[in-house]
């Protein structure tokens, strides 16, 4: 009997879960070399070994008997242990804000049914990139091919993605900034933003969360590539590195300043703001992304930090009236409730998700 895929299908759970050898056959109460042997298809796993890996994996014992890498795959992604990440600073999201959470998710469910539209986004939410900075930048280049928009320059980043799928939600249900949860059976996720927050770092955030979806799956997406645990800090860091990347790439913003002729010493705090208002960021990241770049001296940006941070201070971190976004929160949900809401027969179970939305206070257009 060729054993050869159920050890490989050993190796590819153990990779994603990102255990070494001996770590996982400390779990089973193996020897590290017995277990290698398995994974090489040399030897066939007991049924005792098998129960001590299904335990560890989170999957039922048939998964090491799939010969097909994407039925292997979705096991895996049902074994996550919670598709609700952790807060940023490490931790975890607290069971009633889950519970809010799952009603709203719940209500976009059923009003995708009623509608019968495809839960599936029109993107790939998981990706190979090496968890580094320059990884970062080119996972950022590869989500704005997978988009359409490339190098161009988007106003409304929202409608962009709910075109794609996203489900994206502007509420209060919770005391981050922003949430995200997995959705593994469609590959999909919600995205949930304070409402209360200005637009620029509402889509700063739904970018970072974005990003955090991306390591998450990073694993699934890439089997093959060794130690690739990241640290949480670090993990911080890159999907800050992704959004900025994002959202200004480097040829956009360099192509910008040159075909405006501006000079590294011509920036004053004026002509900041009308730039930065372009690429829906804050006037504090698109400075730190012209000193990154070196579009701007470096004589001139303490003044220039100083006007802003002047003004953040004054209005507790709001943009200046002239250089904000203006967004329309939860269009996509709004335009699905409506539509949902013409079909007769499901009038009660549109009715029920009305008044559910209303309980938690979502705004709609």
């Amino acid at each position: 009997m060729d054993l050869a895929f159920i050890g490989n299908n050993i190796r590819q759970l153990r990779k994603w879960r990102g255990l070494t050898i001996n770590q996982l056959a400390g779990h089973i109460g193996l020897q590290p070399v017995a277990l290698g042997r398995t994974e090489r298809g040399l030897h066939a796993p007991s049924a005792s070994t098998l129960v001590g890996l299904a335990r560890t994996f989170k999957v039922p014992e048939s998964a090491f008997f799939v010969q097909d890498a994407i039925n292997l795959r979705a096991y895996y992604e049902a074994s996550l242990d919670s598709p609700f990440l952790v807060a940023e600073d490490g931790r975890k999201i607290s069971a009633s804000v889950q519970s809010r959470a799952v009603d709203l998710i719940e209500c976009y469910l059923g009003l995708e049914d009623a509608c019968g539209l495809s839960k599936a986004p029109l993107i790939s939410f998981a990706l190979p990139f090496d968890a580094d900075e320059a990884g970062a930048t080119r996972l950022a280049e590869q989500v704005r091919e997978m988009l359409g928009i490339r190098n161009s320059i988007v106003f409304d980043y929202i409608e962009l993605f709910e075109l794609k799928g996203f489900r994206i939600l502007f509420t209060r249900i919770a005391p981050e900034e922003s949430l995200v949860h997995y959705d593994p059976a469609n590959r999909n996720a919600f995205f949930f933003v304070r409402e209360d927050m200005n637009p620029e770092k509402q889509i700063f955030r739904l970018l970072v969360e974005l990003g955090r979806i991306y390591f998450l799956t990073r694993r699934m997406a890439s089997p093959s590539q060794p130690n690739i645990a990241v640290p949480p800090l670090e993990e911080r860091r890159l999907t800050k590195v992704f959004a900025s990347r994002f959202l200004m790439p480097e040829d956009t913003v360099v192509s910008t300043v040159q075909q405006l002729g501006i000079n590294p010493t011509d920036w004053s705090y004026e002509l900041l703001l009308r730039i930065k208002h372009r690429f829906g960021v804050s006037a504090e990241s698109f400075l730190y992304r012209l000193e990154e770049l070196r579009l701007i001296h470096k004589k001139q940006v303490p003044e220039l930090k100083a006007h802003i941070y002047a003004h953040y201070e004054k209005t507790h971190y709001e943009e200046p009236d002239s250089s904000r976004r203006i967004l329309t929160p939860n269009g996509r949900i709004g335009d699905l409730l409506l539509i949902a809401s013409r079909t007769k027969h499901i009038n009660e179970r549109v009715l029920a998700i009305r008044e559910t939305l209303a309980t938690h206070k979502l705004r709609m257009p």
